[in-house]
């Protein structure tokens, strides 16, 4: 069996070469290593729920949606909750969901009233990371 090894000629005016300097690759451009590493993956400042759909819930998925709020929160990212029925809200409230971080601020009747909410404290309060995009 042999084992080949082809060598493409490619010109440097179709790519960028990159040149290594005492092992490392050398940066084309002059991005600081913040700059690079600390910004946002991606401008996501909120996540609304939509359960409108959702009839019943029990204390395993209490937990759950309350683990995600918790998570997300801490990269600076909301979670709302949107078109919750009255017998879910019961249910929630039974379940002791609103308390600590997680209260009746994120919830909302509408898909389209979260969005306004979310629109207008993004408005009365812009970020660095808003004024980029």
């Amino acid at each position: 069996m042999e084992l080949g090894v082809s060598h493409d000629v490619v010109d440097e005016a179709q790519t960028q070469v990159e040149s290594h300097i005492n092992g490392q690759i050398a940066e084309a451009e002059s991005d600081s290593e913040e700059d690079r590493f600390l910004q946002p993956l991606c401008p996501v400042h909120t996540i609304i729920l939509d359960l409108s759909s959702v009839n019943f819930m029990d204390s395993v998925g209490a937990k759950a949606i309350k683990s995600v709020i918790k998570e997300f929160a801490a990269i600076n990212v909301k979670i709302m909750l949107a078109g919750c029925s009255r017998t879910l809200l019961s249910d929630l409230r039974t379940l002791q969901f609103f308390s600590g971080p997680v209260t009746l601020d994120i919830v909302f009747p509408t898909i389209h009233d979260a969005v306004l909410h979310c629109q207008h404290t993004r408005a009365l309060s812009p970020s660095p990371t808003a004024s980029e995009h």
